[in-house]
């Protein structure tokens, strides 16, 4: 994905330059979003190393602040009328500080972790095999919701315009409130119930 987005990024910058485009607005726009994904893939990752640990508190107490203050952030330049390019470059931010914070606290788990413990042989042969057999749905699941996101904000903008594409983003911030927080309580309640079965 990283990849794919420098080399994205480098070629538009090649045959936008000669153009308006590179002035406009969108062309900064799609650029934040790309990374923006980009972030967003990474964080996921680092989400699913938390869940490998079986350290599942870690992206709830991560998650749930970095969204209040995305949610506080966006909702106080809305007034402004600044256009699309300030709530999504706060989300970009907001999950750049994201990543950075579960990288940090990734490297100092696995640092206390001893060094003694190794996985045999077959546990590792059937967590490849589950992965193959689960990595094709993955993938669906992933690219699926790239394409649902961005679907609706393109014909938002297209239809109604800068300003009323800035208003539904904030909306969907908004929104997506109420989802982050049962999301971080699942962290909890999925493992607690997990335990309790064979």
């Amino acid at each position: 994905m990283l990849a794919l987005v420098l080399t994205t990024t480098a070629l538009a910058w090649i045959t936008a330059l000669p153009t308006e485009w590179a002035s406009n607005e969108l062309f900064t726009v799609v650029i934040v979003t790309l990374g923006w994904v980009a972030l967003t893939e990474l964080d996921n990752g680092l989400s699913s190393a938390f869940r490998g640990l079986e350290r599942f508190d870690i992206p709830s107490f991560v998650e749930v602040p970095s969204r209040f203050v995305q949610i506080t952030l966006t909702a106080a330049w809305v007034h402004l009328q600044t256009g699309a390019l300030i709530p999504i470059g706060i989300a970009a931010l907001v999950t750049a500080l994201k990543v950075g914070a579960k990288l940090l606290l990734l490297v100092i788990i696995t640092r206390r972790q001893s060094h003694s413990q190794q996985h045999k042989r077959s546990t590792t042969n059937l967590l490849r095999a589950e992965l193959t057999s689960n990595g094709l749905f993955i993938w669906m699941g992933i690219f699926s919701a790239l394409l649902f996101n961005a679907y609706d904000r393109w014909f938002v903008g297209i239809e109604f315009g800068p300003s009323v594409l800035s208003a539904y983003a904030v909306c969907l911030q908004l929104a997506q409130l109420p989802h982050a927080v049962s999301a971080a309580a699942g962290q909890w309640l999925t493992p607690w119930a997990a335990k309790r079965r064979d």
